[in-house]
């Protein structure tokens, strides 16, 4: 039961009372959320992409939504707007990008640069979803979003950093 207050599933958007999630919902809510992760970057001076969609450029425009994709794709824009938020949080630079496993044909269309070649995992207990995030920070940052992923309720797993220096200034003085 301790355990259990950090697997906690993250809610998707939307999340309907009555569990059904129509084409129009999550366009809505989809705007909605993107919207909304762009005025937060903005508020904490965090710098995206230019009309950056968070891994969502597939279905950024679209109204009506492959079959059988809408519970996936809530539930991915979800767990997205969470690491998102823990990002922001931890005060980064920049962010660069989010790349998330393929759930509908209509990621298909979208660029490559969204997506993981990585599948899901599904075991008795748990989906594990794997993401990739891209994002530029100083080191105590880096710590800060580290605390943020492991203090979560939401049972996320950093598998893997790969951390790279930024690219050295030089100066020139002039005598």
């Amino acid at each position: 039961q301790q355990a259990g207050q950090y697997f906690q599933s993250i809610p998707p958007v939307p999340n309907p009372t009555n569990g059904a999630i129509t084409d129009a919902k999550f366009a809505a809510a989809r705007d909605h959320t993107l919207n909304q992760l762009q005025v937060e970057a903005g508020n904490a001076s965090i710098t995206l992409p230019p009309q950056y969609s968070f891994s969502f450029e597939a279905e950024r425009t679209s109204v009506k939504f492959a079959p059988g994709s809408l519970d996936l794709l809530a539930q991915q824009l979800g767990e997205v707007k969470m690491i998102s938020e823990l990002l922001y949080a931890a005060k980064i630079n920049s962010m660069d990008g989010i790349r998330r496993v393929r759930v509908s044909e209509d990621d298909v269309n979208g660029p490559q640069s969204d997506y993981l070649d990585k599948p899901a995992v599904t075991n008795e207990l748990a989906v594990f979803e794997p993401y990739e995030v891209t994002f530029r920070c100083f080191s105590q940052d880096l710590a800060a979003v580290l605390s943020s992923f492991a203090a979560s309720p939401y049972g996320f797993i950093v598998k893997n950093i790969n951390v790279q220096p930024a690219a050295g200034v030089t100066t020139t003085s002039s005598s």
